[in-house]
Parts: structure tokens; C-alpha cells; sequence
């Protein structure tokens, strides 16, 4: 398995012992612990703002593209004059 050599005063390594020790954990584990926690934490904090951005996103987009009573009304509409137009038209091409 890989191994990373990281070197610390000698206050800090006895700030870490003492840590270490009061959570029941080596301090090779405590620091591993601390570590993970730490770069997971952002890649969580990432994907977390992601989802976020994501539902905003999407919901823009849906009142962008949603419609109302009124606008379905009014498309209705527009498709029945045009399906008159298109009639009155094929009745005088026929003639």
C-alpha cells in the first residue's frame, strides 16, 4: 500500500498524540482519520453544490418551458384558426 511521509514539529506531533490518544486511536489512524475527512469533506461540499446549482437549474428551466391555462388556451386557439384557414383554402383550391 502507498505510504506519504509527512514531518511535524515537535509541539505538533505531541498536539496530535494527545488527540490521538483522547479519541482511542493511534495517531498514525487519527491523522489518516483527519486527513480523509478533510478531502472527502470537500468533495462532498463539491457535489453537494452541484446538486444544489442542478435543482436551481432545473427549476428555471421548467418555469421557463412550463405553460398556463392561458397559454394553452391560447394555442388552442391558434391551432383552430389555422386548421379554418388551412380549410378555407383547400375550399378554394377544390372550386
Amino acid at each position: 500500500m502507498p505510504a506519504t511521509n509527512v514531518p511535524f514539529e515537535p509541539d505538533e506531533l505531541d498536539a496530535i498524540n494527545r488527540a490521538a490518544q483522547a479519541s482511542g486511536k493511534s495517531a498514525r489512524q487519527y491523522i489518516k482519520d483527519a486527513a480523509l475527512s478533510a478531502a472527502l469533506g470537500r468533495q462532498e461540499a463539491f457535489l453537494s453544490a452541484a446538486l444544489t446549482a442542478g435543482e436551481h437549474t432545473r427549476e428555471a428551466f421548467q418555469l421557463q418551458f412550463s405553460e398556463t391555462e392561458e397559454q394553452r388556451a391560447l394555442r388552442a386557439a391558434e391551432a383552430a384558426a389555422a386548421r379554418e384557414v388551412h380549410d378555407e383554402d383547400e375550399g378554394r383550391t377544390a372550386a
